[in-house]
């Protein structure tokens, strides 16, 4: 994708006036140009596209950003790609310090691959009857809700973000607003086939802030955050392996030093690092209430994938009000789940008896069932089939 041509040849579309200058080779100026014009009729991608481009000058994109990818230096030019929704941008860094942009690579309409569901958006999610519905967000904005704004970024492995919606919805209710079924919420959806990190994938949830993979869903997350960060009672919900593209998503705003004050974190089942995402949040300024995350250590996915026993020390560390007893109880949380051993074998005996009772098509709803209306908790069975325990439960 190298192709440097002199000054003369390219067009200079930044920097006329001083410092740092930006020229598109020839064979990228006609997309630009589409893409300007595109821009100046307020059309999302084309913004996206155009603010990346010219961010080159002010330093605003550089080969810190996760979705920046370099080379190394060949004949005074250093290649290197800017990842966005949708779109590839290949340029170069001349050695007096002026950038080409030698070829611009994008989906024509993007927005239409969202509303298919093949590439990653925000989707309003809304109670209708006992199902939850989902539609595209207009521009990827969040809706400013009168009491609290949810934005809940899913796991993958969901075929359709209603789907999805039906997991979040229950787990949002029983965390962070209960009123949910009423006021709907927000949904990054993220397409892709099985889950992420967690110990199948324990590279990804060791380095979330930086794994390619995850860089088209977390650009396009950063720039909805970005473009919401002066709404306030916003509460960021992740949902399993949606904390590691959230996780990115933070990085890259704290690479640019942005802040999210007056924004909230929540963290449900992460099988990402824990402690990273919390040193993203404390950098960015967001609250992290006294309980911020519900975990089920009996599942390795999230005992291993999250690092569990490091949150607490890097509580202490960086939080004046979190005690050192506060420190002891969530270490002991981190290894029974909150729940003490004999508690957690008495719900699993109660629901052995249970499935006694029943014929073997109900067995697993019966004795469900029967542990929640004993209060009892039944942390192995929810820990290893979280999805259906949660549709299960909902029936009681």
């Amino acid at each position: 994708m190298s192709s440097y041509h002199t000054p003369r040849q390219n067009h200079l579309i930044a920097g006329k006036h001083g410092g740092v200058k930006i020229f598109c080779s020839p064979n990228a100026f006609p997309v630009y140009q589409q893409l300007a014009s595109k821009s100046h009729n307020a059309n999302y991608w084309a913004t996206l596209i155009i603010r990346a481009v010219k961010g080159l000058k002010s330093g605003a994109v550089n080969s810190k950003d996760v979705f920046v990818r370099t080379s190394s230096m060949h004949q005074g030019l250093q290649d290197f790609q800017i990842v966005l929704p949708g779109c590839k941008v290949f340029a170069q860094r001349h050695d007096n310090g002026d950038y080409v942009i030698s070829s611009i690579v994008h989906a024509d309409d993007y927005n239409q691959l969202q509303k298919s569901n093949e590439a990653p958006g925000l989707h309003r999610a809304n109670r209708e009857g006992s199902l939850w519905k989902t539609e595209i967000a207009e521009n990827n904005k969040v809706k400013n809700r009168p009491t609290i704004s949810v934005v809940a970024v899913s796991d993958t492995g969901f075929s359709r973000p209603a789907y999805a919606a039906e997991r979040v919805g229950p787990r949002i209710k029983k965390t962070v607003n209960s009123s949910v079924n009423t006021t709907g919420f927000d949904l990054f959806f993220t397409p892709g086939k099985g889950r992420i990190a967690g110990l199948s994938n324990l590279r990804q949830a060791m380095k979330a802030d930086t794994d390619k993979s995850l860089n088209e869903a977390s650009a396009l997350l950063a720039n909805i955050m970005k473009d919401s960060r002066k709404e306030e009672n916003i509460t960021w919900f992740a949902d399993f392996g949606g904390v590691a593209i959230l996780t990115q998503a933070m990085n890259i705003l704290n690479r640019h030093n942005l802040k999210l004050k007056g924004h909230t974190l929540y963290l449900h089942r992460p099988t990402a690092r824990k402690d990273s995402i919390y040193k993203l949040s404390q950098s960015l300024g967001m609250t992290v209430d006294r309980t911020f995350v519900t975990s089920n250590p009996l599942n390795t996915n999230e005992l291993i994938g999250s690092g569990s026993l490091t949150l607490p020390f890097l509580r202490k560390q960086k939080e004046d009000s979190y005690t050192l007893l506060q420190m002891g109880m969530d270490i002991g949380k981190g290894i029974t789940g909150g729940t003490s051993v004999w508690k957690a074998g008495a719900a699993l005996a109660t629901a052995a008896s249970a499935a006694a009772l029943f014929p073997a098509s109900a067995t697993v709803i019966g004795a469900l069932g029967l542990a929640a209306k004993a209060s009892a908790t039944i942390p192995v069975v929810a820990a290893h089939m979280p999805n259906t325990t949660d549709r299960i439960m909902a029936k009681f």
